[in-house]
């Protein structure tokens, strides 16, 4: 019993997780003209309407897949670094991290800031694209492994057809976006599909979870 209500908690976390990812949303009722025509990090910038709603969403992301990290490596012990757990829970581990600093890095390349910026073409990247794309491929890591754990472990049936398809879909956003980007058109309206499709993401790796802490049954 205390092992299902501790899966079951663990899920309520990523559901949590993902609703507060989608906090973007929550800009039509309280910033519509930038959730309309701007970005998803526009929203977080300094003197918009409750801008400061989005940051602190972002940064209970973090905090709250830190602690199911957290969590998970004191119930699995050893087998945390098995090739079951690492890939999933590290990959959640980077994104969360991440997601959390970048609420309060400047989206442009600002003169002495010590955070990293790249350029990539023309394209120069700010620290909030940065450390955006290496959360995104965390995401991206720890869902493929969700993939291939479910696969591996014969978990339910339609629940790895889910996860493939998710990884298809979230993968196919993440292209749509860059290349959306590139010609600087329909940003923000691929930017909310891709956000969209991380949500979704994330909820399918805590059912993954779950659905391995059942099959698994480590000791509390």
């Amino acid at each position: 019993m205390k092992q299902l209500l501790s899966a079951r908690f663990t899920l309520l976390i990523f559901i949590v997780v993902a609703a507060l990812y989608s906090s973007w949303l929550l800009g039509f009722l309280l910033d519509p003209s930038t959730a309309q025509y701007g970005l998803a990090s526009d929203l977080e910038y300094p003197g918009h309407p409750y801008y400061w709603v989005f940051i602190l969403s972002d940064i209970f992301v973090g905090v709250s897949l830190t602690l199911i990290v957290a969590m998970m490596q004191v119930r699995l012990k050893r087998k945390f670094w098995s090739w079951l757990w690492a890939p999933i829970l590290l990959g959640l581990l980077l994104f969360g991290l991440l997601s959390a600093t970048s609420a309060d890095s400047p989206l442009t390349c600002e003169p002495g800031y010590i955070r990293v910026c790249l350029t990539i073409g023309h394209h120069k990247l700010g620290p909030d694209s940065v450390e955006s794309t290496l959360a995104s491929a965390g995401l991206f890591i720890s869902l493929v492994s969700a993939g291939i754990v479910s696969w591996r472990l014969r978990l339910n049936r339609y629940l790895g057809w889910l996860t493939w398809l998710t990884t298809i879909f979230w993968l196919a956003s993440a292209v749509l976006f860059v290349r959306a980007a590139d010609i600087n058109r329909h940003l923000h309206n691929v930017q909310q599909l891709l956000l969209s499709a991380t949500a979704i993401a994330i909820l399918i790796i805590g059912l993954n979870v779950y659905a391995i802490l059942q099959k698994d049954q480590p000791d509390f």
